[in-house]
């Protein structure tokens, strides 16, 4: 709610947001119920809504008092009603609205930016001359505020105190030069600061905040110090550097540490730290470095947070060099272990994966490589202060070298840590291996599994897996899987089904069935997503009746298969045109409560169209809609082609125009249907049509297509508009080859057109210039012709 009670106890500024309160808990019963009842009648009102004749609201009215009214207020989602509310509250006869009210309203109308609004109820406010406390005041002048309202604050700030409404205290000037502060008005800002100093009030931070949104806020302090209207202390020097720094303007906080130190003043070790993490944040290295050693000079000793400000804020190695040389006294261990996870992250970031490789390869000290060591290396050396790189950094390294394709400096790094008496970690080694499998070395990655220090995970052991599956080493796959049960993990179903469809690939199927039973022997239970590649491999090498054994055999043994399982058998058994057996399995697919996928309602929709079955098809489509898939390009094509070839091209072309309505795009294929089922129907001007609408789409026709629709004029008798399909098939150069089925159609097409003198001269020229084949029969009717 605007400005609570309680709120208004304390001085501190609120935001609007700290002040919606839910003041309903505040209510006594009665009081809360009649709160809802309003809210309740002005929300459920069809606008316009007048609230004056409304006899409920009329029952209402002399129950309201100014708690209710505030309640009422903050429970609307949309100001207009709260407004509409107000307005209405603020014309009953037994109430009067109080400065609680007024802010609640206020608050509502600031946060909606309704400015109009928000100037009226100032007039509202004067008029009622209700009093009000300093903090209420304030809270209003800060809505004014917000809303940019700068006159309108300024007025009502001098207008109460006039009137005698209101004494100001520090709070209520706080708020009034916050909302002064956003007119960007020095010398408002700077008569407010002399009024509030002339009146006894001290300056806090929240006083001088306001003061740096001003522009020339520096040169506003300056003169506000020379014409002695404030004085600076060390308190108030601290608070504007702090102040300065916040809002970017470093350069300022600068020259009032300058000013405050030719004060006599010292900085503490908050303020060297805030100006170090300006200039740091403005990569002023110079300056950071000169505020550091004047900071060690005035005998302030600097801490953690500013000595890691300086590594973290300059990651290039040149920059961490010089940084290095002015902290290399103050710093630790954990300092130096931040200097190295700085300077690698920087390398990373920068691809300087080699540079990072040779620097850690120096501080382990390896002495084979020969890169030269780092100058920081020498400067932590030379004093004594150079250590081992701890586990987060190097495991930063190979993580970076296995990314960049460098798997065997990651596992020569790792090999020098080993030698150098550190234990590598779990995620140095899960790297490792993973980078290795990724490049097929599972010799390697377990031998190095063997040496691991720790514990491998369930990931690090899966990615060997992996790596064995996709080279078909059974053997070494089993051997691992013993691995994982010791440990208590489980293989991951894609490597398991990866081995499975690789050595189905390679015609081994009988080895995948028996490398199942052998997981399973393991005491892994078997999984359907395995078990369906090996149902798919026995079906393409050895057969359906092979696929279709072994999926009983899983059944038997237990286990349910799952709908891919289901269509790769149906798929089969359609294919082979055993339609009984296949229908058996989809009702018992759905007897069992599984949905089929629309790949398997379009294994049996084409399998029912090729039949000539193609009502049963249409049936099957009502049964999608009703297990809520939708038909797809595939199932249209296959409906298209069913329909034609039964003779009904009139609804083929329905079902193309109910899929084109659905947004289902149709592609070569259905295009290619659908022209060729209407070529064979008769139906060939409007075959002619959609094959303009494919070219349209630059779909390119196949031969298939040019000589379906040229053989179907022919038939018709429209010479003229199969010749001239025939030319553009023979222009774009999609004459059938010999070996194409559609060849001896188009010889024969050739064949009428020589026969006709309306097109035999054309044909000749076709000839002529090596765009049409010679073929034998043709040539020698064209030589008798001519």
């Amino acid at each position: 709610m605007a400005f609570s009670r309680i709120a208004l106890q304390f001085s501190r500024p609120f935001t609007t947001k700290q002040l919606v309160d839910n003041n309903a808990r505040f209510l006594p019963p009665n009081q809360s119920k009649l709160a809802q009842t309003l809210i309740t009648i002005f929300t459920r009102q069809q606008q316009p809504f007048s609230p004056d004749d409304d006899p409920e609201l009329l029952r209402l009215a002399p129950e309201l008092n100014t708690k209710v009214v505030e309640t009422v207020l903050n429970g609307f989602k949309r100001w207009a009603l709260a407004y509409q509310f107000f307005n209405w509250a603020s014309k009953q006869e037994h109430y009067r609205n109080d400065m609680y009210a007024y802010n609640a309203m206020a608050c509502i109308l600031s946060r909606a930016r309704q400015n109009a609004s928000l100037k009226d109820l100032v007039g509202d406010v004067l008029n009622s001359r209700c009093s009000m406390s300093p903090g209420g005041l304030g809270f209003f002048i800060r809505c004014l505020g917000n809303a940019g309202l700068v006159e309108e604050a300024s007025f009502v700030f001098d207008r109460v105190r006039e009137m005698g409404l209101c004494v100001p205290n520090a709070y209520t000037y706080n708020c009034l030069l916050e909302a002064v502060s956003k007119s960007s008005s020095v010398d408002l800002v700077e008569r407010r600061l002399e009024e509030m100093r002339r009146c006894g009030f001290s300056f806090d931070k929240f006083t001088l905040t306001p003061v740096l949104q001003v522009d020339k806020a520096f040169e506003l302090v300056e003169m506000l110090e020379e014409r002695e209207e404030i004085r600076l202390n060390h308190k108030t020097y601290c608070v504007l550097i702090h102040g300065f720094v916040k809002e970017c303007r470093v350069d300022k906080a600068l020259q009032l540490f300058e000013k405050m130190r030719g004060m006599g003043m010292k900085g503490d070790i908050a303020v060297y730290d805030v100006l170090i993490g300006g200039v740091c944040k403005g990569k002023d290295l110079e300056m950071a470095l000169s505020l550091y050693l004047e900071m060690k000079r005035s005998g302030v000793l600097p801490d953690r947070e500013i000595l890691g400000k300086l590594i973290r804020l300059f990651p290039e190695e040149s920059e961490l060099c010089w940084v290095t040389e002015v902290i290399i006294g103050d710093i630790y261990t954990k300092s130096v272990m931040l200097l190295y996870k700085t300077l690698l992250e920087g390398f990373i970031r920068n691809g300087l994966v080699h540079d990072a490789y040779s620097f850690v390869q120096n501080l382990i000290g390896n002495d084979e490589f020969d890169d030269g060591e780092s100058e920081i290396i020498e400067l932590l050396k030379d004093h004594k202060k150079a250590i081992l790189p701890d586990s987060e950094s190097l495991s930063c390294v190979i993580d970076c070298l296995v990314k960049a394709n460098e798997v065997d400096k990651a596992v020569s790094l790792l090999h020098n840590i080993v030698q150098n008496g550190l234990s590598p970690s779990l995620m140095m080694y899960k790297n490792v291996i993973e980078g290795m499998c990724k490049e097929g070395r599972s010799n390697e990655s377990l031998k190095l599994l063997g040496k691991m220090r720790v514990e491998p995970t369930q990931f690090t052991l899966n990615c060997i897996y992996g790596c064995l599956a996709a080279q078909c080493d059974v053997a070494g796959a089993l051997d691992l899987l013993k691995k994982m049960r010791f440990y208590g993990f489980e293989p991951w179903i894609k490597n398991s089904t990866l081995l499975v469809k690789k050595l189905c690939e390679n015609g081994r199927t009988v080895g995948a069935c028996k490398y199942l039973d052998d997981v399973a022997g393991e005491g892994f239970l078997g999984h359907m997503v395995a078990y369906t590649a090996a149902i798919d491999g026995l079906i393409k090498n050895e057969g359906v009746d092979k696929g279709l054994e072994l999926f009983r055999d899983i059944c038997a043994s237990g286990h349910s298969p799952d709908v891919i399982a289901y269509h790769v058998v149906i798929k089969a058994l359609r294919k082979a045109c055993r339609t009984t057996e296949a229908d058996d399995l989809f009702n018992e697919m759905v007897s069992k409560g599984l949905k089929p996928s629309v790949a398997t309602y379009n294994s049996m929709i084409d399998g029912w169209c090729k039949e000539g079955e193609v009502d049963r098809a249409m049936s099957c489509i009502a049964r999608m809609y009703e297990d809520e898939k939708d038909p797809d390009v595939v199932t249209y094509t296959s409906l298209i082609h069913g329909l034609c070839a039964s003779g009904r091209p009139s609804e083929a072309i329905s079902r193309w125009n109910e899929m084109k309505g659905k947004d289902c795009c149709p592609n070569v294929i259905t295009y290619m249907a659908l022209i060729q089922g209407l070529c064979k129907c008769g139906w060939s001007s409007e075959a002619l049509v959609y094959f303009h609408e494919m070219e349209e789409k630059e779909m390119e026709p196949g031969s298939a297509v040019y000589v379906s629709l040229v053989s179907s004029f022919l038939s018709s008798g429209n010479i003229s508009a199969g010749f001239g399909i025939f030319r553009e098939m023979v222009h774009k150069g999609r004459f059938p080859i010999s070996v194409d089925r559609n060849y001896m159609l188009a010889v024969d097409a050739a064949d009428k057109f020589v026969e006709d003198y309306r097109t035999s001269c054309y044909l000749t020229c076709l000839i002529k210039d090596g765009r049409l084949p010679i073929v034998a029969a043709v040539n020698r009717k064209l030589s008798k012709r001519f």
